[in-house]
C-alpha cells in the first residue's frame, strides 16, 4: 500500500467533522471503496530437498523420543501422585 493509498483510506474512514477524527480500527477493518484489487495468481512453494548427509533426520528421532518420554512420565505422575496421596503417603 502506497502512502497516498494509506492517506486516502484513513481519511475515508475518519469521522466527519471540521477536523476529521481518525478511526484507525475502521481504517484497518473496513473494505476499501471501489473495485476490489485483482487477486495475485497462486504461487507454488516447494521446499528444497535435504542435502545429502544432513543431520536433521538423525537429530529428529532422539528429540521426538525425548518428548514422548517426557509426556509418558508426566502422565504417569498425574496418575500415581494423587493415588499415593489418597493412601496417605508423603515424601520423606
Amino acid at each position: 500500500m502506497t502512502a497516498d493509498q494509506l492517506r486516502h483510506r484513513l481519511l475515508a474512514s475518519a469521522y466527519p467533522s471540521p477536523v476529521p477524527t481518525l478511526d484507525l480500527v475502521a481504517a484497518v477493518t473496513q473494505a476499501p471503496a471501489g473495485p476490489p484489487p485483482a487477486a495475485a495468481p497462486p504461487s507454488h512453494l516447494a521446499m528444497p530437498p535435504a542435502a545429502p548427509g544432513s543431520p536433521a533426520p538423525r537429530q529428529a528421532a532422539p528429540i521426538a523420543a525425548g518428548a514422548l518420554g517426557a509426556a509418558v512420565l508426566t502422565g504417569a505422575a498425574a496418575v500415581v501422585i494423587p493415588r499415593g496421596r489418597r493412601q496417605g503417603r508423603r515424601p520423606r
